[in-house]
Formats: C-alpha cells, structure tokens, sequence
C-alpha cells in the first residue's frame, strides 16, 4: 500500500538537505489538530470536510507557518517557535518542501486563485446616488460642509443630498432650514432637508405601507422616550430606511468633503486582520491643512471604487503587489476570506478633531505615530493639548474588522437587508459594524488612506485630566463584543436563519439573571482594560520613552487598574437597563426586515418627494 502523501514522519536529529531557493511566499490555512497516537495528529483543514494524517512534529511545524514567508524564512521561523537547533534549519526547509507540495502550505498565487474562485464576478457595480447629513442645531458648520460639496468637481453618481435634521423643532433648526435654502440653487445635487416632524410621517407612512408596526419604527429611529443618552444611532438607522436597496454614504455636519492626504501615502492594496493607520501632529495655531496634500479624485470617487466589490475583485486591484497585498494575513484572516466577500462598507481617516471621547488609545500607538512626542515635553503638551490629528489608514486596506467611526464620509452598501444599530448611546458605530457582519458574514471594511476634515464648532482641547479616564464599557460596545464571540461559534447560514438566531440570543440576554448580566459586563470591561493595558505595557518597553511622556504611560496603566465605585455603578446601570433593550430590539425585528424590504422596492425619492422641506426638485 502506498504511504499515505500527508504523513510526514521525519527525523529532526540530522540532514545535510540546502536551504531552498525559491522565493515563493507561503502560509498553511487554518486547521484544528488533535492528537491521535504518541506520534501523530488528525488535522481538519478549514473548509475541508476530510481530516489529513500528520507526524506531531510535522503539525508543530505547519502551526508555525502563521505568516506568508518563504520556506527558507518558515524555517527560520520554525527553529525559534518549536525552540528547535539551528542546525536543523535545512531540514525544516526540506520538510517544509513536502507540505508545500501536498497542498498544506498556499502561495500567493494559490490564494489570489481560490479568492477568484471564492468570490465570482460582480454584475453589481455600486453608485453612490444619495449623500445623507446629520444634523443637529449646527447651521454653520452644515453650511461649510455643503460649501465643500459645492466645490466638487466631480459629484460621480450622486443626485441628491438629505439633511437629517436630530434637533428638537418638528420643522428641524430654523436657522439651518434657512441655510439649507439658500444652498438649494447653488449645488450640483438635489437637496432635502428632513426634520423630525418629516421623519415621523415618512415612518407612519412606511409602516402602513409594509404593514410594520409603526412603535417598532419609531422606537429604532427615536429609542426609549425616557432615555437622556445622545441619539447618535438615530440617523444612521434613518438612513438605512430611506436608502433600502442602495449604496449611499453618510457623515456628520462637522465635517467636510475637502479631502487630503499624508505625505507618501502608500496607495498599495492589503488584506490585514485590523486597520492599521499613520498618525500626524498638525502644528499647533497653524492652518489645519498646511503641509497636507490636497486629494487629486473625489472622495465619493475613491468610496465609490471599493463600495460592494468583493474580496476576489480587491484582490485583482492589488495583485500587482502581492508582497503587500497579503503581507498581513494570518490563518483567522485566511479562514474569513475562504468564503464569498463583500466590501460593504468603506470609511477614511480624520484630519482635526479625532472624534474620540478619550485618549488612552495614544498610548498603544505605534513607535513611528509617536515618535514627535519624544522631542521634548513642552512640545508635547502642546501637540495633544490641541486636539487635533492627521489620522489615516497606512494603505488601501481590506479587513474583517468593523472598528468604525461615521463622523466623517462613510459608504455603506445597503443592497442587501441591513439591521439597525441602537438609536441613542455611545459605540453605535461599533455595534452597527457587529451587526452587519453577523447578518453578512464574510463582510468587509475598506478603509481608504485619505483624510476629511472634521472641524467642531467649538474646538475641544485634551486636559491632563483626561488620562485618568480609563476606557469602559458600554451597551454599544458589550453587544458588538457579545455578537462577535457568538459569531464565530455558529455556521454561516442564510439571512433569515441568523436574524432568527439573533433575537433568539436577544430574547435569552433579556431573561438573564441580573447578577449573570452583572458578570458579563464585569467581565467585558476586564477584557477591555486587559488588553488596554498589555498594548500600553507593550508600547510603553519598546518606545522607552522619556520620563514626562513614561509618567502619562504609567497614569494610563494606573486608570486602567482601577476598579472603583463609579465602575461598579455603570455596570449596575446597565445590568438594569439591557433587558428592556434587547427585548423590545427582539420583538421589532420583524417590523424592521419588512419596512426595509418594502422601501427596498422604491426609491429614495418616493418617501421624500412630499415630505421634505427647502428642496429643489
């Protein structure tokens, strides 16, 4: 009987074999290994339904190979993991050999074949037609951004814009109704501005029209009556209403369409498990532009590119750079793009206020993003005392991860059936990122190395103070974390099974104890600040910075330590309050999934032909 091709009993104790030459990249894909004798492993290859045989050692060494090298360099590799001599490096490569050859390592080109493969051609090409704008008592800073939209000088597919207008008047702001019109003759686009009286009656008319219950409408838009948090989610949820069946994006009043890059941006495609970005001080009481290169292409142009592409079709625009393109992948990234993808939404970097409430993620920055705080501390001071970054992604980057913020332009495919975030509370952005990558699995983010400016109306500064802060928990971020986890437990599944399965989930958190809800919390906050202090211990070795910035380092570190009275209370509060929420987010699931598809079916301009106000038509 022919020896089984994937069983590799090798010796490690001696072999004279060269190291190869071949500089063919290769990483071995996800596998779970169990051990079945004293010296051999059943292996289960992600996506495969068979098992393979392998010697223990030669599954040790396959484990290794967590990044794209050579064979040489997995060799290498392999001899400092496995703690192994270096003299039996060659042997390593030759073993490496046969795995390669067996189909157990891919190259490059292996894994740009199978995303082909994996992902067929689109016939669905994205067209950003509707650009959508919250607002709320902001005329001045709404009017710097339709100005910007003004000076575009190429709008691509866009044909209107839609004010959505979140302040108290059922008209919306009187004095950002009067800036709105004076805007209707001078842009290129159509322009709707949507109070929210408008907004309730588009809703009633909606639920009558799919037979939704309209209190299930209102409560996604509005959130609890009694609820005093921020209504951050309502727009964007309005907005996946209004835009069924479309691509279009979405930003903030504070922000702008005037665009920039950094200097030497690479403009190099990459799959990477998270987004990776450059960080820039801007020079204090100067220009916020100065030094910073204007965006040649339109930015609606730049998210229009990428915006419901599917991860075969990324793959072809950065294949001329495979180096790159997958330099970051490891085997959990490999196993999330061995499926059909989809870029579903697009987002870029910040030029001005970062639009975060704290400042302990400078801390994990990298050596590079840092390194102008090292100079010396006045210096320092003044560059975080501003408030004021160049952040942008560090390439053209594809990732699983939907860490996102929608202050500035963001593109959102919504051609397919997407669920709403929470309307009102902090990490909204976070959740609708979970959200979309549980009913869609296999979505992508692309985050586009270009910066809008984003300029409040009353600029905010850093206090030093605001180090003692540690991050924290919230609703938003406990049910992303919680969907996460989940996610990658069950299988893929259709639409409808995975909504099922979520208010299921939701209707389980809502019957939980209070104490067991107490315990998640507790411990969603521990994760977070664990790995909040393992970055900035980690940041904090390597930069060895000098002892003003070291004494920030370890303020941060001691925050983040802590576990007071005020900790105990949030977790309490929202103990309290989660049931309600996952509850009645259960019970309107099915009032969402049916408005979404009627409006789906119509237009945009069908719900807003009679109901908005200040609009040329």
């Amino acid at each position: 009987m022919a020896k089984d091709p994937f069983s590799f009993d090798f010796n490690l104790s001696g072999s004279t074999a060269p190291a190869a030459s071949d500089r063919t990249r290769y990483i071995a894909p996800a596998f779970d290994a169990r051990m079945v004798s004293d010296n051999e492993a059943s292996l289960l290859v992600s996506r495969q339904s068979e098992p393979v045989r392998l010697s223990i050692t030669a599954a040790r060494l396959l484990g290794a190979c967590n990044r794209f090298r050579t064979l040489d360099e997995q060799a290498r590799q392999a001899v400092s993991q496995l703690r192994t001599s270096p003299a039996q490096t060659n042997v390593l490569t030759r073993e490496l050999t046969q795995l390669a050859e067996s189909g157990l390592l891919l190259s490059e080109s292996d894994l740009l074949e199978r995303l082909q493969e994996w992902n067929g051609p689109d016939h669905r090409p994205a067209q950003i037609e509707t650009l959508f704008v919250r607002t709320c008592n902001r005329p001045q800073t709404l009017a710097r951004l339709l100005d910007s939209l003004a000076a575009l000088t190429d709008a691509g597919d866009l044909k209107r814009c839609i004010i959505l207008d979140d302040s108290d008047g059922e008209a919306g702001d009187p004095q950002t109704t009067e800036r709105v019109r004076k805007f209707c003759d001078r842009l290129p686009v159509a322009l709707h501005h949507i109070g929210r009286g408008q907004r309730r009656a588009i809703l009633e008319r909606l639920a009558a029209d799919s037979d939704a219950d309209a209190a299930d409408l209102h409560w996604f838009i509005e959130g609890d009556a009694d609820d005093e948090q921020p209504s951050y989610g309502a727009s964007l949820n309005f907005a996946l209403l209004l835009g069924a069946g479309e691509t279009f994006a979405i930003m903030d009043d504070d922000a702008s369409l005037a665009a920039f890059r950094l200097q030497g941006s690479d403009t190099r495609h990459r799959f990477a498990p998270t987004t990776s970005t450059r960080l820039v001080f801007p020079e204090p009481e100067s220009e916020l532009t100065a030094g910073f290169e204007p965006l040649a292409t339109s930015p609606l142009a730049e998210h229009t590119r990428y915006l419901g592409s599917n991860g075969g079709e990324f793959a072809n625009r950065g294949k001329e750079h495979l180096g790159a393109l997958f330099e970051r992948v490891d085997p959990h990234l490999l196993f999330e793009l061995s499926a059909p993808s989809r870029i579903r939404v697009t987002t870029n970097g910040t030029l001005g206020d970062p639009g975060t409430s704290g400042i302990q993620w400078l801390f994990s920055e990298s050596n590079e993003n840092l390194a102008a705080l090292c100079t010396d501390e006045q210096r320092y001071r003044e560059l975080i005392g501003q408030r004021r970054t160049a952040r942008s992604p560090d390439s053209i980057q594809a990732t699983t991860a939907f860490s996102l913020m929608t202050t500035t332009l963001t593109g959102i495919d919504n051609r397919d059936l997407l669920l709403p975030t929470q309307a009102r509370g902090g990490n909204e952005d976070l959740l609708f990122g979970a959200l979309v990558t549980w009913a869609h699995p296999g979505s992508l983010h692309a985050a586009l190395p270009h910066m809008l400016l984003h300029e409040r109306p009353e600029p905010r500064r850093w206090q030093p103070e605001d180090i003692d802060r540690p991050r924290s928990t919230n609703r938003g971020r406990f049910l992303a974390d919680q969907l996460g986890r989940l996610g990658t437990e069950l299988p893929t599944g259709d639409l409808d099974s995975r909504i099922d399965l979520l208010r299921g989930w939701l209707h389980g958190l809502a019957g939980s104890p209070n104490d067991e809800l107490k315990w998640r919390l507790q411990q969603d906050m521990l994760e977070l600040r664990g790995e909040t202090i393992e970055r900035i211990r980690t940041r904090l070795a390597e930069l060895q910075p000098p002892p003003w910035l070291a004494a920030d380092f370890k303020r941060s570190l001691a925050a983040h330590a802590r576990n007071d009275q005020a900790d105990r209370d949030r977790i309490e509060g929202l103990a309290n309050g989660l049931p309600r929420f996952a509850r009645r987010y259960a019970n309107g699931l099915e009032s969402w999934c049916r408005a979404w598809r009627h409006a789906s079916a119509h237009p945009v301009d069908h719900f807003i032909r009679h109901e908005s106000n200040g609009k040329r038509q």
